[in-house]
């Protein structure tokens, strides 16, 4: 399918096969589109931002921090660190679960680069978070972009709220110099002497913003499934982890927090009868392609079971489930985010029976696709 535009030709793929094509087979043929070109006023050049050598050499020297086996080290910091959240929850309060989500994965993702808590820098953070990437958003959404001097000239406060939040990065990356536990991803790059101080800032705040916002919206969009259903949360109560991961696959596939990305082609290649230049576009829906009959049964109900892994029953076709992008530019955090959906899962059905109170009204296109303005849950006794 081609979208129109007045510029240039975009490409829409929703089937798996053409989705895995482009995606692995001619990723060397492929940059970010320029909605991501947008977030360097934010992040610099960092892992998400770059291309080419740069992003490959990057990737390369990154990649140990998320490991299995750095994501088994934190383990039990990330349990301790959900667990103190879930024990400020009352039974019979009505909470926004996305609110909470949010509040839980800053403080993971805070521990996980930095090895320590926080919370005294949480609403700073978050403040200037939201608004920087609120603006990018604007951006993004307009036909064409504002000149460079745009954030010197109509947005006094992007330039004073991001001047906070890389201050931030920079105190804490500071601090904990000289860090010695092996998975510090701080400490990884303090000592290795490719990486800059503004690069090391660059990194560590594209982490911060990709493992916060996304990973909360993909809760948000579970709370509201898993508490419109108390025989699920009666099974997911006693079940294993391959029950929890398939319950976080399957929300992840009818809420993704990405709905949508884009490439920009680089080099000639074909797809079938389609030949792609330099110049075209192409767009990727994860959230029209997990809805696909060809892809999924019943592709619009909630069904767990799809993902749980049982003998002879193939997996989901390569290019029909991509919550986390595929192929070379996957997210290097997909691992750490499901484990953390798990974690934050199990410990809230451990302690309550979620009530649906106040659904969302719609998706709010930030950053995530965010269920707004929030998922108000009752919590009520397990028993």
């Amino acid at each position: 399918m081609i979208l129109p535009h007045p510029s240039r030709r975009i490409w829409l793929f929703l089937d798996h096969e053409a989705i895995a094509t482009t995606l692995v087979q001619h990723n060397d043929k492929l940059k970010k589109s320029f909605d991501y070109q947008l977030l360097t006023d934010i992040l610099g050049d960092g892992l998400i931002t770059t291309e080419g050598a740069v992003w490959e050499e990057d990737r390369s020297r990154l990649q140990p921090a998320f490991k299995p086996a750095a994501n088994a080290a934190f383990l039990p910091i990330m349990q301790k660190r959900i667990d103190a959240y879930m024990d400020t929850l009352k039974v019979g309060e009505e909470r926004d679960l996305y609110q909470d989500s949010l509040a839980i994965t800053l403080g993971v993702i805070g521990e996980r680069m930095f090895y320590r808590n926080v919370d005294e820098h949480m609403q700073r953070i978050v403040t200037a978070l939201a608004h920087c990437l609120g603006s990018i958003t604007v951006r993004g959404a307009l036909p064409v972009d504002l000149p460079k001097r745009y954030p010197k000239i109509f947005a006094r406060r992007f330039v004073r709220e991001l001047a906070t939040l890389r201050g931030i990065i920079a105190e804490l990356m500071d601090e904990r110099r000289g860090s010695t536990e092996p998975f510090d991803m701080n400490a990884m790059m303090q000592k290795d002497p490719a990486f800059s101080r503004e690069r090391m800032v660059n990194h560590l705040l594209t982490m911060f913003s990709a493992g916060y916002e996304t990973t909360a919206s993909a809760l948000g969009w579970m709370w509201m499934l898993v508490a419109e259903r108390p025989a699920l949360q009666e099974l997911v109560r006693g079940a294993d982890d391959s029950v929890l991961r398939a319950v976080c696959d399957e929300s992840l596939r009818l809420y993704p927090s990405l709905p949508t990305f884009g490439r920009e082609v680089t080099a000639p290649f074909q797809i079938d009868d389609i030949a792609l230049v330099p110049g075209d576009s192409i767009g990727y829906c994860p959230y029209a392609t997990h809805r696909l009959e060809a892809h999924f049964h019943d592709p619009d109900r909630f069904d767990h079971t799809r993902f749980l892994r049982v003998e002879g029953k193939p997996p989901p076709k390569k290019g029909s489930y991509l919550p986390f992008a595929l192929g070379q530019r996957a997210c290097i955090g997909a691992s750490f985010a499901l484990t953390e959906m798990q974690l934050v899962l199990g410990s809230m059905l451990k302690r309550f029976r979620l009530e649906l109170v106040d659904p969302p009204e719609r998706a709010a296109l930030r950053v995530s696709y965010a269920p707004h303005p929030g998922v108000i849950v009752k919590l009520l006794p397990t028993a």
